[in-house]
């Protein structure tokens, strides 16, 4: 997980639940569960209190009038920062600011899979307005997410070609994400099988004792098998709650 610097910020303190930043606005996918039993993820804070949504890799933000749905500012490769008093700040990738003071009351953000962005413009060289109707977004799938180690709740195992496979919940922004197929090494195998980890139950809250056994470390291979480079997701052990 790569730091997150600025010089007006003390030391970020993040509380390991599981890997991922629960903050923005993300709306629910088909294909995507919503699980608001499963976890907080992880909470990042600083010494002022704000709150950063990290928007990288394949992932754009999208600002955009809350009434109209008028687009009003795009970004990829940032940070938003929620002040705590009811205004967002956006920085680049360097961490400046290129926005401050986005006022909470009137505007709204969405994270969608990036694309180019063109602006339209009249006859007479004004700009028109956009809107999200428009741009034909899509919405955020589970390989879009950062490839990093991340922590995950084991949804399901099952034996494919004679090989297990198995299925977590990627909690990212808020929404659950199933990734599925993941490869899974000898030693997590060997402690499914010998009940040391368990798949999730939905029935019970993430922090319950009954699921405190489902959380896996997922950890991503490079692989270029055909000449187009892939991710792999394995589970490589267990997380101790």
């Amino acid at each position: 997980m790569r730091k997150i610097m600025r010089k007006k910020m003390g030391k970020i303190i993040a509380v390991l639940v599981a890997v991922g930043l629960l903050v923005g606005v993300l709306s629910c996918t088909p294909g995507n569960v919503t699980l608001p039993k499963l976890w907080e993820s992880m909470t990042v804070y600083a010494g002022e209190g704000d709150y950063i949504t990290e928007v990288e890799g394949n992932i754009m933000a999208v600002f955009y009038e809350t009434e109209s749905s008028r687009v009003a500012y795009w970004c990829i490769n940032s940070q938003i920062i929620d002040r705590g008093d009811g205004t967002w700040d956006v920085h680049d990738s360097r961490g400046r600011e290129v926005i401050g003071g986005v006022n909470q009351d009137y505007v709204s953000y969405s994270l969608y899979q990036y694309k180019e962005i063109e602006k339209v413009y009249d006859e007479e060289g004004f700009e028109l307005p956009l809107y999200l109707s428009d741009l034909n977004l899509q919405p955020v799938t589970w390989s879009d997410l950062p490839q990093s180690m991340h922590a995950a709740a084991l949804k399901s195992v099952a034996i494919v070609d004679g090989s297990p496979r198995a299925t977590v919940y990627r909690m990212f922004m808020g929404v659950a994400y199933e990734v599925p197929n993941c490869r899974v090494s000898q030693s997590a195998y060997d402690n499914y099988m010998a009940g040391t980890i368990k798949t999730y139950n939905p029935a019970y809250h993430w922090n319950a004792p009954e699921n405190k056994d489902c959380f896996v470390l997922v950890y991503f291979i490079s692989e270029t098998p055909y000449g187009t480079e892939i991710d792999i997701p394995v589970i490589v052990d267990k997380v101790i709650k």
